[in-house]
């Protein structure tokens, strides 16, 4: 299966935040990555179902609104 890269930019510039990105396969849930960069690299995802990802700030003391879904499909 492949790997998918996620990337995006921030607005702002505070200490201590990470980012939880959330990949959807046909609505549900079934990965979720943390990191504090500005990517994230999905392993293994299924071909052939519609997908999408979003992205979520947050820190130790309270997290931001997810993203907008952005949807995608891996064609074989």
């Amino acid at each position: 299966m492949p790997n998918v890269e996620v990337s995006w930019l921030a607005l702002g510039d505070c200490s201590s935040i990470q980012y939880m990105v959330t990949l959807y396969v046909t609505g549900v849930v079934v990965k979720t990555e943390v990191t504090e960069s500005f990517n994230v690299v999905l392993r293994n995802v299924e071909k052939c179902k519609p997908s999408s990802v979003s992205v979520k700030k947050y820190t130790e003391w309270w997290s931001g609104d997810e993203s907008e879904r952005k949807e995608f499909q891996i064609a074989d």
